[in-house]
């Protein structure tokens, strides 16, 4: 991810990154079934989402192809699939109420970061029709120029 932040995000370091992440609000997204928490951060431009362990595990068995297609996609296939740029547990431990919370998430790009989009639309694709189905969301939009 380090590589790919470093394409994405010329010219700012990962503290910068990391303040952005410190300060997140819920976010309630719109279409997902699932269940799982999202959130943005305050200055708009990243989506964390808390990911199932059947996500991590397809995340984990994708994600070097998936590194190496947006890098391509850089310079030569522009692409509207938002962009994965971290993924990482997160948990607390309160020694004295003896509280704990840990999750799995990932961090993404907002494709909607200074963009007043016209119409959004909420792709999903599903692969086959079992119950251990994987659905991928991919939020795509059309913006007028």
């Amino acid at each position: 991810f380090d590589r790919l932040r470093g394409l994405l995000m010329p010219g700012e370091s990962l503290h910068d990154f990391i303040h952005s992440l410190s300060y997140c609000n819920k976010w309630r997204a719109k279409g997902g079934k699932s269940g799982l928490a999202f959130s943005k951060t305050q200055d708009d431009r990243w989506v964390v989402k808390e990911m199932s362990r059947l996500e991590l595990q397809a995340l984990l068995m994708f994600m070097p192809n998936y590194v190496e297609y947006v890098i391509d996609s850089i310079d030569k296939r522009p692409t509207l699939l938002a962009k994965i740029i971290g993924a990482c547990t997160v948990g607390f431990n309160n020694t004295h109420t003896g509280i704990s919370m840990k999750q799995d998430v990932i961090i993404m790009e907002n494709i909607f970061y200074n963009v007043n989009p016209t119409v959004v639309y909420d792709l999903k694709v599903r692969v086959g029709f079992t119950s251990s189905v994987l659905g991928f969301l991919f939020y795509g939009f059309m913006a007028k120029n």
